[in-house]
């Protein structure tokens, strides 16, 4: 038999993960800037900015997710608490993939509208396509992120259940006689 994952056991794996990617982000995002300042490129310092920028807010929220797990470990849910947190947080996954889905749209926006924003700005228009394609990145990660742990977080019972232990015989049975 296969345990299968709790839901508190999803939240732990959900904020490692997006704290791995933030630094993952933030690392990648140093190494493309200094590319792009040495090759002198707009693209690659625009999307170096975005892996930066959005590596922080990852790393700040997986911080501020694991530091709030932290302050209720030892709290006993009884089943209808527990069932009322997986399904908020499945809801705010789920409000955050739809978000995730309009940033992968506003950084498409960004590099189609390149040209304008060239001219509008002065900035050459490889900065807003590096740009925007930092923020279709981040977006499109975000999404297959948060859209993967709220189906996860659907498909999770909130009590395991244990094949060993028959719910229909109370503890408090007598049994001798």
């Amino acid at each position: 038999m296969v345990n299968q994952p709790t839901i508190n056991d999803l939240e732990v794996e959900l904020t490692q993960t997006l704290g791995r990617w933030a630094i993952s982000s933030m690392a990648m995002g140093a190494v493309v800037k200094l590319v792009g300042e040495v090759a002198d490129s707009p693209f690659l310092k625009g999307f170096a900015g975005q892996q930066l920028s959005w590596g922080a807010i990852d790393g700040a929220i997986a911080g501020f997710g694991t530091w709030r797990r932290q302050q209720s470990i030892d709290q006993q849910l009884t089943d209808e608490q527990a069932q009322e947190k997986a399904d908020k947080l499945k809801k705010l996954l789920v409000i955050n993939a739809a978000l995730d889905v309009g940033y992968v749209a506003a950084g498409i926006a960004t590099m189609l509208a390149a040209g304008p924003l060239s001219r509008r700005t002065g900035k050459p228009a490889t900065h807003w396509l590096g740009l925007g394609a930092g923020v279709a990145v981040q977006g499109g990660f975000l999404w297959a992120l948060d859209a993967t742990f709220a189906r996860r977080i659907s498909q999770t019972p909130v009590t395991p259940t244990n094949p060993w232990h028959d719910a229909s015989h109370s503890h408090t049975d007598n049994h001798n006689g």
